[in-house]
């Protein structure tokens, strides 16, 4: 069965019936906003619906950033002018992507949720040029790492900011708990 991002395109790159939306950095920036006022939160407040949103903006994110940090250092390698051994890159490859020492750990770290790929879209866009790019070139390599980079940072940002409203949330909905003014459709506790 092909992947959900497979279904979600065409074969001529445009987006068909029944795909997800890709996200976005203001989309992320957007639920940051509308959550902004969380800790002034009271039981109308859609806590659990920022809480969900966000909570899956971060493992777009996550999984972005760990695309972008592969593109990054094999770009950074392509600049090196060393020889290419294939083998010593991958292995490079798998340790940037895992934070750690074998290719098991890079693939537990790649997310399951088939959906993260199309969502990520928006995210990884350096990464389709890469795909284009001609790697032994090193003008081209220069410029495609400095937009591989500023997107990275872009994401990590965010990463950080959408964490946080997280911690608040999370704060937000043990307080609710705590006061006894949690809404009666959301307590589990009935």
């Amino acid at each position: 069965m092909p992947s959900a991002q497979a279904q979600a395109h065409d074969h001529d790159g445009g987006r068909t019936e029944g795909d997800v939306a890709p996200l976005s950095l203001a989309d992320v920036d957007r639920l940051l906003l509308e959550s902004a006022r969380v800790a002034h939160a009271g039981p109308a407040a859609p806590v659990r619906t920022w809480r969900a949103d966000l909570t899956e903006a971060l493992a777009v994110l996550s999984y972005a950033e760990t695309v972008l940090a592969g593109d990054a250092a094999l770009l950074r390698h392509c600049l090196t002018g060393v020889p290419v051994d294939h083998k010593a890159v991958l292995d490079d490859m798998a340790r940037t992507l895992s934070g750690g020492d074998d290719l098991g750990d890079a693939a537990a770290a790649v997310p399951v949720e088939e959906t993260l790929f199309a969502r990520a879209d928006g995210l990884v866009a350096p990464h389709d040029r890469m795909a284009r790019a001609d790697l032994s070139e090193p003008a081209g390599v220069r410029r495609l790492l400095d937009d591989v980079e500023a997107q990275l940072e872009e994401v990590g940002t965010r990463q950080r900011e959408v964490e946080a409203r997280l911690t608040d949330i999370r704060a937000v909905v043990v307080r609710q708990y705590r006061e006894g003014i949690v809404p009666p459709a959301e307590c589990w506790l009935r």
